[in-house]
């Protein structure tokens, strides 16, 4: 892995798991100590984390930070996401193998383990179950579209904003999921995910204010 390379995964981390939270200032040169690169990798991996959106340049002074998404930024990224995740969803409807809802299925299993034990994987696990549906839906166009939605630092802070009943609900659409999906029933599939995105977005915007 080339250094630039390096840089990015690590900065892109950082940011992601809530290290480098909204508002931090990605120095260049304390980026580069704390990776143990260049400053030139980093300022590459600043440039391409700026082009994907997760970091910023402010609107004066120079340098870039970790961007602060407001409230109507951040609704449109749930509209938008649940847009594109049920057209995901109604694509692999009809491409999807036996093998793939096998899977689902276990995730879904593995999801409601977590729930009921309290456990730490169920970022990862639902991260796995919408991306084995993406990849079910064999669409080059979503799949290049979908991480700038998906792959926001809002991920983790929506799990850690649903309670109890949320995230039981958010698992019984997964089970739905399971469910339509083996009866390649598109519009049911559809129709789950956008309750399911929308019940993402209640449980995150429920602890903030709307302008």
């Amino acid at each position: 892995m080339s250094a630039t390379a390096r840089a990015y995964q690590a900065v892109r981390g950082l940011i992601l798991d809530g290290t480098l939270p909204p508002g931090s200032r990605l120095k260049e040169e304390e980026l580069a100590e704390r990776i143990g690169v260049s400053r030139t990798p980093i300022r590459e991996a600043l440039r391409r984390l700026v082009a994907e959106g997760l970091a910023a340049k402010p609107d004066s002074g120079a340098g870039v930070l970790v961007p602060d998404w407001s409230y109507r930024e951040l609704e449109e990224q749930f509209r938008l996401r649940g847009l594109m995740e049920a057209h995901a969803v109604t694509l692999a409807a009809s491409r999807i193998s036996d093998e793939e809802i096998e899977r689902l299925q276990t995730l879904a299993d593995a999801m409601e383990t977590c729930v009921a034990h309290k456990g730490d994987d169920y970022l990862t696990l639902n991260g796995e179950f919408h991306h084995t549906i993406l990849s079910a839906a064999g669409s080059r166009l979503l799949a290049a579209l979908m991480p700038h939605l998906v792959e926001v630092p809002v991920i983790n802070r929506t799990f850690h904003a649903y309670d109890q009943a949320a995230l039981e609900r958010s698992n019984r659409h997964h089970r739905e999921l399971v469910a339509a999906l083996r009866l390649r029933d598109a519009d049911w599939a559809a129709s789950v995910m956008r309750s399911h995105i929308a019940n993402a977005w209640h449980s995150w915007s429920s602890g903030m204010a709307a302008p």
